[in-house]
């Protein structure tokens, strides 16, 4: 279960939680329940060639970092890094199963740490990003918007 009062706590302005039992790809449903941009030339299909794979090292560190601070301002919010960072792996090990493969949408340590870099937008919102997770069995993903 969603700590919901934890998420409001966190830095993120907008945060998305989806899972599909479908397995093995990342699916329509899975986009269309994000509310992420599915055009003709952005088809589920062929969405993870847009993305790239990371580790779940990786995975953790991006959702610890988008739930403590925004992607607009890069605010904090009142819960602590070390809190989000809990999340995230929890989050992340929900479902450990062997064979999980994670992506995102972009390169964030570059760009938080270079403050350059660039991410393929699948929102509407000015920021997005955030990790998909696909399994033979499930895909799920924690999804973050940001306005400026």
């Amino acid at each position: 279960m969603i700590d919901m009062n934890f998420i409001n706590s966190c830095g993120a302005q907008i945060v998305r939680f989806s899972e599909c039992n479908l397995g093995a790809k990342i699916s329509k449903e899975l986009i269309n329940s994000l509310g992420l941009n599915v055009s003709d030339k952005l088809m589920p299909s062929c969405l993870v060639d847009q993305m790239q794979e990371v580790q779940k090292y990786d995975a953790i560190k991006i959702l610890t970092r988008m739930l403590y601070k925004d992607l607009a301002y890069d605010h904090a919010g009142d819960a602590t890094e070390l809190a989000c960072n809990d999340f995230a792996v929890n989050w992340l090990e929900e479902k450990t199963e062997s064979g999980v493969k994670y992506y995102t949408n972009g390169n964030w340590q570059q760009f938080w740490s270079e403050g350059q870099g660039g991410w393929s937008p699948l929102t509407n919102a000015t920021f997005d990003g955030g990790i998909i997770a696909v399994h033979a069995l499930f895909s799920r993903s924690l999804w973050f918007e940001a306005e400026d």
